[in-house]
């Protein structure tokens, strides 16, 4: 942590201010008053003779000069693990895999990002180990607790049913913001004799407190019954204009900017756990695989071994492209801030992959079924009358194959929904089947309709089954002859073809966004900097554009085929070896 008195003892409060003997070498050189503060066991804290404003010199000395950490503290590294387990306990809970699950979690992360964001951005010019900051601190992980209680209902087109769980979130980030209002006020009654820091730090102050009030307001916004359009939205427009307003005061007031802070670690940091909580999510998928025990086709494991390649091939693009000296104070502010997108674009493209890993398995078990219901009907055709006899071979076939799939489910989970269709269906088939037979019906268009619903439940199971959240309505109440007079559109297509579109979309903003922050923060430029961007942007631009590949009536041999995972894998792999090309 921070300096502690030579007993070991910790105050309760502890100025930001650095030590007069640090900041009279700054002062005789007529350097800017920012030091760097090299923390060790054997540090002495500043007593108040130490203190310029104390001596009443402040007339010469009109610029504070902070503490600055070398690197991020134990108590910022911890902040980062709330972070990531709300992250990933958000996940784990909202699968992205449909519309509203995408819109969800890109909202609450967004929140959760703004809410680290703001916290990190006091730690980095202020924050100091005392008493009161430990208290702040634990105030801080307590509210990343209410996040990840909050966020397990966490569905904003649905205000109406979860309105409590929004006025809870709108009371966290009230509090949270409160806390900061007194973590900046602190820095202020320590700093208020410069008069050069009054003004910014009372601003940051406004800002927050502004901010804690109207997300209070945002608490009345929701209510039983008569929750207004879309309030939510304030949530996101509050944390974009409290965000802007601090990104403007320190940049105009270059005394309390991040220039000689520890900035650029905490993002490539971030980063580094995002990337973690994506090798997390890759585990996790392995293990849907492993409980339905299934074989790990050449395909699959293709799939495995492309997905980890993809992370590792971020990870060294991302840090590759990293600047270990400090930048500019107005490019360091849009370095920092670009991170934003980035880690938006980064969470969803690494989700992305872990789901084609599942949805590998799917097709490879879809195709099994396809070729058993193929070896079922035979040389049978159902758009013809058959024998009794025949009906029954393949009434039992239909049996033999429902039982197998439903056999493989984990343990513990219900399938009883897709079990009473796939029963009701066979019923239907067996019964409509015979009357065909007897002469009594010539409803053959039926009896194929029904066959086909049969196959989509139990392709729709065998998605469920492996972790990919179908949504299954029970058939039982419906009436047998409107389940005979269409054929239903499996569900697993629809999340695919979703799923497809943001994994291909992220991936390729991904690489985007990571050529952007490698120009702003790299100086000098030079040629090869700007080839290797452009070639950067190229191949973020076509795996975006692939996206376009839903439109087209090849999709489906595409997706079915073991390229999916791949191609992202080369896509990325050019970029690595762009990165390693040096000009002689």
């Amino acid at each position: 942590m921070s300096h502690h008195p030579g007993d070991g003892r910790i105050q309760l409060f502890a100025s930001p201010l650095a030590e007069r003997a640090e900041q009279s070498s700054n002062y005789a050189g007529g350097k800017n008053a920012i030091v760097r503060e090299r923390e060790s066991s054997t540090s002495t804290p500043p007593s108040q003779e130490h203190l310029p404003y104390l001596n009443h010199d402040e007339s010469l000395h009109d610029n504070p000069a902070f503490r600055r950490h070398a690197e991020a503290t134990a108590a910022e590294l911890f902040f980062d693990l709330f972070f990531v387990a709300n992250l990933t306990t958000f996940t784990r809970v909202h699968e992205v895999n449909t519309s509203t699950a995408l819109k969800s979690y890109v909202g609450f992360f967004s929140i959760l990002w703004f809410t680290w964001y703001q916290v990190s951005l006091h730690d980095l010019r202020f924050s100091v180990d005392s008493i009161f900051e430990r208290i702040c601190k634990g105030l801080h992980f307590g509210f990343m607790v209410g996040f990840a209680v909050t966020g397990t209902n966490f569905t904003p087109e649905d205000e109406l049913s979860y309105y409590q769980y929004f006025q809870d979130l709108s009371l966290l980030l009230m509090a949270s913001r409160f806390v900061l209002v007194f973590q900046y006020a602190a820095a202020l009654y320590f700093t208020h004799h410069y008069h050069r820091v009054r003004v910014p730090l009372g601003m940051m102050i406004l800002n927050y407190a502004v901010a804690a009030f109207a997300y209070l307001g945002l608490y009345f916004a929701f209510k039983s019954g008569n929750t207004g359009p879309h309030a939510y939205i304030g949530w996101y427009v509050i944390a974009g204009f409290e965000t802007l307003f601090t990104t403007v005061v320190s940049s105009i007031w270059r005394l309390v900017s991040f220039k000689g802070t520890h900035m650029l670690q905490r993002m490539s940091l971030l980063t580094l756990i995002i990337l973690g909580e994506g090798v997390i999510g890759l585990t996790g998928s392995i293990t849907h695989i492993v409980q339905n025990d299934n074989t790990f086709t050449s395909a699959v494991i293709g799939d495995i071994v492309s997905a980890v390649l993809v992370i590792y091939f971020l990870f060294l693009i991302y840090f590759h492209r990293m600047q270990d000296h400090h930048i500019g104070t107005f490019r360091q502010q849009l370095w920092s801030f670009l991170h934003f997108p980035f880690h938006v674009a980064l969470v969803l493209a690494l989700e992305g992959s872990q789901q084609f890993t599942l949805w590998r398995q799917g097709i490879q078990l879809f195709m099994d079924l396809s070729d058993q219901f193929d070896d079922a009907l035979g040389p049978f055709d159902l758009s013809q009358p058959l024998s009794a006899e025949d009906y029954q071979n393949i009434t039992d076939s239909f049996n033999e194959i429902g039982n197998y799939t439903f056999a493989y489910a984990p343990i513990g989970m219900d399938i009883s929904t897709y079990e009473n269709n796939f029963d009701n269906l066979l019923s239907i088939f067996n019964s409509t089947s015979q009357e065909i037979a007897e002469q009594a019906s010539n409803a053959t268009d039926k009896l194929v309709n029904t066959a086909a619903n049969i196959f989509v439940v139990l392709s729709d199971s065998i998605f469920a089954q492996i972790g990919i959240a179908v949504e299954e309505e029970d058939n039982s109440e419906e009436n047998p002859d409107e389940l005979e007079d269409s054929v239903s559109q499996p569900q697993w297509t629809n999340l695919f073809q979703l799923v497809y579109i943001y994994t291909f979309v992220t991936s390729g903003l991904v690489l985007m966004l990571i050529g952007a922050l490698g120009l702003i923060s790299h100086t000098p430029k030079t040629v090869g900097g700007y080839i290797r961007a452009a070639v950067t942007f190229a191949v973020g631009l076509g795996v975006t554009l692939l996206s376009t590949m839903v439109l087209s009536d090849n999709i489906a041999n595409y997706v079915t085929s073991a390229w999916m995972l791949p191609t992202l894998t080369f896509a990325f792999f050019i970029v690595v070896i762009t990165d390693n090309i040096r000009r002689r």
